[in-house]
């Protein structure tokens, strides 16, 4: 849209004013027009690609630093997708919860094998259970407790905050949850 603005203008101011200041022949106006307009149409695309080039660095970075964020923190940090498949687990989650990764990511979260439970290890009604809450009420949980324990392991007792996550079209792609490991502080 800029760029047919600009030659637009370019073209009325080169009719009514700037031919008339060169003294040429038809033939050399049309290829100073063209000469011209060739030239701030390259300037406006190089400028343009150098944008969007320095905006991609900038995402690259933003990326690379979130990231860096994730695969760092303590805390864990697992994201679901809207089918309650694990799509991201980062590397304090697999310590927490006692599976790698890669036995997480790519799986729905009850093939794990994990008996999720209240705190004091009774079990949640359907309606109750964290995960159908989240998704039914699609608001944000904070300080959630629960036990969490895979066949033949001792419970871990978790704090966990989880929030629907939302697109930039305000579908919901998913769940991300956070949680750590308070079982030592309810002893």
């Amino acid at each position: 849209m800029k760029i047919t603005l600009l030659y637009l203008l370019m073209g009325i101011a080169w009719t009514f004013y700037l031919s008339d200041i060169f003294h040429a022949s038809e033939k050399m106006k049309d290829l100073y027009f063209l000469s011209g307009t060739t030239l701030l149409i390259y300037g406006l695309i190089n400028h343009s690609v150098k944008t969007v080039r320095r905006s991609e660095e900038a995402l690259k970075g933003n990326e690379k630093r979130l990231n860096e964020i994730l695969e760092t923190n303590p805390c864990g940090v697992v994201l679901l997708d809207k089918e309650e498949v694990i799509a991201y687990a980062n590397p304090a989650a697999s310590g927490i919860l006692g599976v790698k990764r890669s036995q997480m990511i790519g799986r729905h979260y009850k093939e794990i094998g994990w008996e999720i439970t209240q705190a004091d290890g009774k079990p949640f009604s359907e309606e109750d259970h964290p995960g159908n809450r989240v998704l039914r009420e699609e608001r944000n949980f904070y300080d959630v407790e629960c036990a969490v324990a895979l066949p033949g392991r001792k419970p871990v007792i978790l704090s966990f905050n989880s929030a629907p996550l939302r697109d930039a079209g305000g579908g919901r792609p998913g769940t991300v949850v956070a949680f750590i490991d308070i079982t030592e502080r309810r002893k």
